[in-house]
C-alpha cells in the first residue's frame, strides 16, 4: 500500500520529508486530489466504486489549463509547472 516508503535514521529525516514534499508539490494538485479521493473511496467501498468515482471527477477536470500541462510540458519537451495552480488567489478590494 506504501504506507512506509523509507526508512531512515533520525539524522535523515527533515532532509526526507522535505525531498518526499518538494516531490508532491511537483503534482498536478487536483490530480492527486483525484486520485486520493477515488483511493479513499475504493478502500471504503469497493475498486468499482473508487474508479467510477475516480473517472467522474478526471472528467470534470480533463479540459482545465492544469490538466493540459502535462501533455503540454511532454510536447515542448520541458517539464511540467503544477506549481503554479498551488498559488493561492487572495481577493485584495471589497
Amino acid at each position: 500500500m506504501g504506507l512506509v516508503n523509507a526508512v531512515v535514521p533520525m539524522s535523515e529525516l527533515a532532509a526526507t520529508v522535505d525531498a518526499w514534499c518538494q516531490e508532491i508539490l511537483d503534482k498536478s494538485p487536483q490530480t492527486l486530489r483525484i486520485a486520493k479521493l477515488a483511493f479513499n473511496q475504493e478502500s471504503d467501498q469497493s475498486l468499482w466504486g473508487g474508479m467510477f468515482a475516480g473517472a467522474e471527477m478526471l472528467a470534470m477536470h480533463i479540459d482545465s489549463e492544469e490538466h493540459v500541462e502535462g501533455p503540454k510540458a511532454w510536447l515542448d519537451k520541458r517539464k511540467p509547472d503544477f506549481r503554479r495552480y498551488r498559488a493561492k488567489k487572495i481577493k485584495t478590494s471589497l
